[in-house]
Order: structure tokens, then C-alpha cells, then sequence
């Protein structure tokens, strides 16, 4: 219509279905997890259902179980996101525990032998161009 008519007013859309009643589901990789299920259920149904040991049966729900692996991924991913293994708090608490609880490790003086010689200063090389 916008390409016919001149003069149509500005419509602004919703945006994130807020204007929509939508099922909403605080689990990211909700429909991973159906899928994932749904896979690995079928493959358990095809293994137990094969009475007479058809091999390329067992090769397919083989196969199912594969397929489901992605999904199981993002389930797994999703579910390390929602813990406090993901947040960054956590592991400086951790490290200031295991700190205090190992103590901080401090080399020791160098110690140099009656007789021995010193080592030598560090000396810092300068390089000069040719021009």
C-alpha cells in the first residue's frame, strides 16, 4: 500500500509480541530439549521394539541418538548459563578460598655461597642504526 498510496500514516508495530498472548518459557533451550527427548525416546522405542535383532534398526536408532546430540548440547550450554558456575563472582570467591586455604606461595631469597661469585648485573644492550 505504501508503494500505491501517498500520504499514509507512520503504523508502529509491536515489537516482542507483547501485543500477541504468547506461552513464554524462561528456559532458552526449551525446544532443544523437546527435540533432544523426542530423539533419544524414539531410539529407546526402536531398540526395544526390535524383537528380532534387525541390525539396520539398531543402526538407526543409532543414528537418532546422534542427531539428538546438538540439541543435548544446547541443553547443557543453557543450563551452565542459569548457574553460578557462569558468573564471575563465583570464581573469585573460589580463588580467594582456595588462597586462603593453600596459603600464597613465596620463593625464597636466593642464597649465595661463601666463595662463590655473584652473578652478573643485567645489562641492557643498545643497538644502533647504521645510516
Amino acid at each position: 500500500m505504501g508503494m500505491v498510496k501517498d500520504h499514509l500514516p507512520f503504523v508502529r508495530t509491536d515489537k516482542g509480541g507483547a501485543g500477541k498472548l504468547r506461552r513464554r518459557t524462561d528456559f532458552h533451550a526449551f525446544w532443544e530439549s523437546i527435540l533432544a527427548g523426542l530423539l533419544i525416546l524414539g531410539a529407546v522405542i526402536l531398540v526395544e521394539t526390535n524383537i528380532k535383532e534387525v541390525r539396520e534398526i539398531n543402526i538407526f536408532a543409532a543414528v537418532l541418538v546422534i542427531q539428538s546430540l546438538p540439541f543435548i548440547a544446547a541443553v547443557v550450554i543453557a543450563l551452565f548459563e542459569r548457574s553460578r558456575l557462569n558468573d564471575f563472582a563465583t570464581w573469585r570467591e573460589l580463588n580467594a578460598s582456595v588462597g586462603e586455604l593453600v596459603g600464597r606461595v613465596r620463593r625464597p631469597a636466593r642464597i649465595v655461597e661463601a666463595g662463590a661469585p655473584a652473578p652478573a648485573p643485567m645489562v641492557q644492550k643498545h643497538t644502533e642504526l647504521a645510516q
